[in-house]
């Protein structure tokens, strides 16, 4: 799109159309607005599009417009052949675009709800808060003594000198040695057993165990005082005592059994579980809380650990209102990365339905929501035995079709930026930008801090722009300082912005510096109550309104008014200067509102004038193209920021399988039947590698469809050498490579009968399968059980079933194992059982689903093997009989991007036949004009230089996250010293086993560290530094069952009930649980990273993914998991990790013993 003038009479046309508006505001009569100029139906469709946006001043003017210039002039839009051309253009282009809407949308009405969870009542309980009496102490525990028998009183041992275990072939060294009565009392570096026979310093002698030592009794103070125990000393397991010891101790050394010891002062809740008031009532304990329905006698509590506790109030009262429970869903996979209760709780959720379809009477509105323990405030309780259920949001994609239709159909003057991302890019020409030089700063001030200069480059391209600013950054690199300043520089030159993430935390983040500052923010902030930080509260769009309500009611002239609430929300987002939202919520402001009624709601524009001058995208790596075109509509500039090595926009795998389960096309009709897709799902899984060996032979019992789809497939792609028998009621013609016998001719042993004896798969229709159970082989594995068959199923005791029982137990094992996810199916008794779950749980869609968002996370990977093997996978998924490349393509290419990686390199070429930088990708085709416009930012002020090293060297290539010279002065200040950890990032080694989704020998290490850094925080005190002013730490891993797991020992170890979010009793810290790809754009203090998997890499594999899990520390990052697993995995940038982050193990005296290597 060029930047031609235009003609007189068209600007005079212009203006006349723009008159008695705001005089900021570009009006409808400018280029883009004239491109509209085109005959008959398409010249209607576009002025009715304006009429029925109520500006008849537009429409007149649009009119006009559309009658031929008098004198002819350069090429612009008003010209009729240009307008229809670039209308062309832009539809051809975003075509792709609309169709991927177009399925999303009917699959949204088809399917109507998103996940359904179990619920449960809130008791209205009174929280009580528990505060110690009395002392828990930890005091070390002499081990039990290990003594070489026999040894001579008169030999000096040499502790120079190795030794050696005779009958378990291990040598070992003696770290310390003690003469004792029955000989020398030896420490070890390896642990030495009873009976074990050694060899030493020329000396063989026999292991001795001396008897376990005695729990302490005696314990006085530094002034030689007896201390009362309240109990006997307790063993932890972890080579301490725990001493319960009347009233409150300070710190100090302590005298125990004779022996001086440095003791550790717990919180006062370790091993307590319930306590008992004075009347004798047994109150179950969390931690530090009691929640109990009827407040307990008076006077102290007795605690089952031996203390004694005083108790009040936490809060006035119960909540009020009636909340209720989620509960996790009663089947979950063990791969799975979403809760769906965080669906419920991270949207912006109005309301609730019992049904899956909507019905007036079974829907439950919001009030309030609960994200720390998965609960819902509802305006009323559900019926008993009910479900809740999750709708689609159908509103954000009928917005985000209006916009692409607005865009191509009846675009405005402000619009011309969008516009030339549709054009040829040989043809466009974007203008050039002048970046605006700036005397004065506001954020970035300090020239002596390490990538100041860099930001400041971007600011001054970014006030530049006439029409798009790209910057990248890697994690802790400022892009939230240059967006402050940004903001800052616009604010003050009168120009007003629309800032929007796709996360409030990202939000509130850039909106809490802003208010800090003096520069003249009014801003407002769109989005529930809930969902918005306490800080920023105030500029929250409900609490201004009212706030300016109960001003002006003060009023006695404004006061009777009836529109006073209408008038006040109009005053308070037309006086804004600053408007923040997510990407998703920010079609909840008032300038949204009145665009989506139900009447002609395809033809309401989405903007009519740009409120906005400026729109900045913060996390733009998470955000869609169509996300961000809904607000794009509304501004005349546009600034993305991002890292494109983050993680993509969020895919829920429930709405990419959706979607492909239920594939159409323009005129939605269906393409891909489920009877089809079953088919194709059989042929995948039967035909995987060392599916075909002797011995395996399969009975599919299947729908008449799914058998002839499986024909066709066989048919369209050819198996080699594959014997395929179908049987059927009567005769019919052989279709293809699928043999066919009928129940006669299995009835009276006819020849073709034989063909069942020696086919690979025997075929039967549900249907006759009781008439075909005594007829068939017993030599056949079972593709699914045939005694649970939807359709007829067969009794346990039919003679098919038991004569294959007797057949299975009697084979021998394959030639070659059949692995699946690092298992391995030896025998046909051992795979059917497995093949038959799998079948039953799985679909077509749910594989190709996965891999595709796999594929896609792989971009960027340094194995292209397993990115290959995907692709191999999805190839075979994908149907012969049916044309299905272009639909799953733009699946693929349009709902797993983000905008800057579209901007960027695409959605790919072959997505239209003509060319644009939607298509082949801005930098790509445009490389000079993206460079003028882009910045980078390479330094980092997050992490501590370890932690960094490797993001830095493998994800990017040592070309960001340098050390700014900004974290050895943070760190002097704070005073870090958690553990003697050989390095800031550690390899916890931990060789557990994934079981049922969770890897507990990874939880037991990480509360080992955790309660650890509790004692180390109670010593330390609160950090040096004014926010934030607590230690934060962050226990993540990249599964869901993983997190529940890591939930529930943070609750035992915390006492806090919540479930995502922990605090400690007496320590200044604060626990967040959760999965890395929720983590993102957040950071700890301390992270503890659980790995999980031991025999297979998973997502894991993830470039992105394991960049974000590693760069989430600033001071101290401890990876858990199988060292040498993840060490020759396979993966490059796993083994990269592995090879270079220092390994410790879980039992080395506090973490400090490197292992070796």
């Amino acid at each position: 799109m060029g930047e031609s003038p235009r003609p007189a009479g068209q600007q005079r046309g212009a203006r006349a159309a723009a008159s008695g508006q705001d005089n900021r505001a570009a009006t409808p009569a400018g280029d883009h607005a004239q491109s509209l100029h085109s005959p008959g139906k398409s010249r209607m469709k576009a002025l009715h599009f304006y009429a029925v946006a109520r500006h008849p001043k537009v429409a007149r003017a649009l009119m006009s417009l559309n009658r031929p210039s008098p004198t002819p002039g350069p090429r612009v839009a008003g010209h009729p052949k240009v307008a229809r051309a670039l209308m062309t253009q832009a539809w051809t282009t975003l075509r792709p675009f609309k169709r991927f809407l177009g399925q999303a949308i009917h699959t949204a009405k088809e399917r109507q709800v998103r996940y359904q969870l179990p619920w449960s009542k809130v008791r209205h309980l009174i929280t009580l808060r528990l505060a110690p009496v009395d002392t828990l102490l930890r005091v070390p525990r002499r081990p039990a003594g290990v003594v070489l028998a026999d040894w001579p009183a008169g030999k000096g041992p040499d502790l120079q000198q190795h030794g050696f275990v005779k009958n378990r072939g291990l040598p070992f060294r003696v770290e310390s040695a003690t003469p004792v009565g029955t000989g020398l009392r030896v420490q070890a570096d390896v642990a030495l057993q009873a009976g074990d026979q050694v060899v030493w310093c020329g000396l063989e002698s026999s292991v001795q165990l001396e008897p376990p030592p005695a729990p302490p009794r005696q314990v006085t103070d530094a002034k030689g005082r007896q201390l009362k125990l309240l109990r006997e000393a307790r063993a932890d397991g972890d080579g301490h005592w725990l001493l319960a010891v009347e009233g409150k101790l300070t710190p100090g050394r302590l005298r125990v059994e004779g022996e001086e010891v440095e003791p550790e002062i717990l919180g006062g809740f370790e091993e307590l579980s319930s306590v008992t008031d004075a009347a004798g009532n047994r109150l179950d304990a969390r931690g530090s809380e009691l929640r109990v329905e009827e407040l307990p006698a008076e006077g102290p509590l007795r605690g089952d650990n031996g203390l004694r506790y005083e108790w009040s109030k936490a809060q006035s009262g119960a909540r009020q209102g009636c909340w209720v429970q989620l509960h996790p869903p009663e089947s979950l996979e063990a791969d799975e990365f979403l809760d769906p209760r965080a669906a419920f709780c991270e949207s912006e959720l109005g309301e609730v339905w019992t049904q899956p379809r909507r019905n007036p009477e079974t829907i439950f509105q919001v009030r309030k929501v609960d994200s720390d323990r998965y609960q819902l405030l509802l305006d009323r309780y559900p019926p008993e035995n009910t479900k809740l259920h999750l709708p689609v949001d159908l509103r954000n994609l009928y917005l985000q079709k209006r916009a692409l239709r607005q865009l191509a159909e009846a675009p405005l003057p402000h619009h011309q930026g969008l516009l030339r991302l549709c054009e040829d890019p040989q043809k466009c020409r974007w203008p050039t930008t002048s970046p605006q030089a700036l005397r004065e700063w506001r954020s970035l001030t300090d020239l002596t801090r390490s990538g100041t200069e860099e930001q400041r480059d971007f600011v001054q391209r970014a006030l530049g722009t006439p029409d798009f600013a790209f910057l990248e950054g890697p994690p802790g690199s400022g892009k939230t300082t240059a967006i402050c300043e940004i903001i800052q520089q616009l604010v003050e030159q009168g120009q007003r912005v629309l800032l929007c993430a796709s996360t409030h935390v990202a939000i509130d983040n850039v909106l809490e510096r802003l208010l800090g500052t003096g520069s003249p923010i009014d801003a407002v902030r769109i989005g529930k109550r809930d969902k918005v930080d306490d800080k920023v509260q105030a500029t929250q769009l409900d609490r201004r309104v009212e706030a300016l309500l109960e001003g002006w009611r003060k009023i006695p002239e404004l006061a009777g008014l009836g529109e006073l609430e209408e008038m006040a929300q109009r005053t308070v987002i037309m006086a804004a200067n600053l408007t923040c939202g997510t990407t998703m919520g920010i079609v909840n402001h008032p300038l949204f509102w009145g665009r989506d009624e139900d009447l002609h709601i395809s033809e309401r524009p989405i903007s009519t004038l740009p409120h906005w001058d400026v729109l900045i995208v913060d996390e733009a790596s998470k955000t869609l193209i169509q996300e961000f075109l809904v607000p794009a509509l509304m501004a005349k500039r546009w600034i993305i920021v991002g890292d494109v090595r983050q993680l993509p926009p969020f895919a829920d795998r429930a709405d990419l399988v959706a979607n492909l389960r239920d594939l159409v096309d323009e005129q939605d009709r269906p393409l891909f039947p489920l009877e089809h897709q079953r088919a194709c799902l059989l042929r995948f899984r039967l035909l995987r590698q060392g599916m075909r060996q002797p011995g395996l032979r399969w009975l599919l019992v299947e729908r008449p469809a799914v058998l002839e789809s499986l024909a066709r497939e066989l048919e369209a792609r050819p198996e080699p050498n594959l014997q395929v028998v179908r049987v059927l009621g009567r005769t019919a013609p052989q279709r293809g490579p699928i043999a066919t016998v009928t129940l006669d001719q299995l009835r009276d042993g006819h020849p073709e009968a034989l063909r069942v004896a020696a086919a690979d798969w025997v075929l039967v229709e549900d249907g006759l399968l009781e008439e075909a159970a005594p007829l068939l082989p017993g030599n056949l594995l079972l593709a699914s059980d045939l005694t649970k068959c939807k359709g007829r199923k067969l009794p346990a005791g039919n003679p098919l079933l038991l004569r294959q029982a007797w057949w299975l137990d009697r084979q021998q094992a394959f030639s070659e194992p059949v692995w699946e996810r690092g298992e391995s199916f030896s025998t046909p008794a051992e795979l059917q059982p497995h093949e038959q779950d799998w079948l039953e749980k799985h679909d077509w869609a749910g594989e190709l689903a996965w891999r595709l968002t796999r594929v896609h996370e792989l971009r960027h990977s340094g194995s292209a093997e397993q990115r290959k093997r995907l692709k191999q996978d999805m190839e075979r998924l994908l149907p012969a009989a049916a044309k299905l490349d272009e639909p799953v393509s733009e699946i693929e290419d349009i709902g797993l991007p983000s905008i800057l990686e579209v901007l960027q390199e695409g959605i790919g070429a072959e997505r239209s036949w003509r060319r644009s930088a939607l298509t082949c990708g801005f930098r790509t085709t445009r490389r000079q004009e993206f460079e003028e416009r882009f910045g980078r930012l390479s330094f980092q002020h997050r992490m501590h230089a370890e932690i960094a090293s490797f993001s830095r060297d493998i994800i990017y290539a040592g070309q960001a996250l340098k050390d700014a010279n900004t974290i050895q002065s943070r760190d002097a200040t704070l005073g870090w010293d958690f553990g003697p950890f050989p390095s800031r990032r550690v390899w916890l080694n931990v060789e557990g086993r994934e079981q049922g989704g969770v890897n507990a020998e990874e939880i037991k290490a990480m509360e080992q560290v955790l309660r650890e850094f509790v004692s180390w925080a109670r010593r330390k005190g609160k950090p040096a530094r004014a926010l934030p002013a607590v230690w934060e730490v962050a226990c993540l891993c990249f599964y869901v069952k993983q997190e529940r797991a890591i939930a529930d020992m943070l609750r035992t170890v915390t006492g806090d009930t919540r479930k995502t979010r922990f605090t400690v009793p007496d320590a200044p810290i604060e626990i967040v649980c959760g999965t890395v790809d929720r983590f993102q754009g957040r950071e700890a203090d301390l992270v503890l990273l659980s790995l999980r998997n031991t025999r297979r890499t998973g997502f894991l594999d993830s470039p992105n993914r394991l960049n974000v899990a590693v760069t989430r520390a600033r001071q101290q990052l401890v990876v858990v998991g199988h060292h040498e697993y993840f060490s020759r995995c396979g993966i490059h940038e796993l083994e990269e990790l592995a090879r270079r982050t220092p390994r410790t193990g879980p039992h080395s005296p506090r973490f400090g013993r490197t292992s070796p290597r």
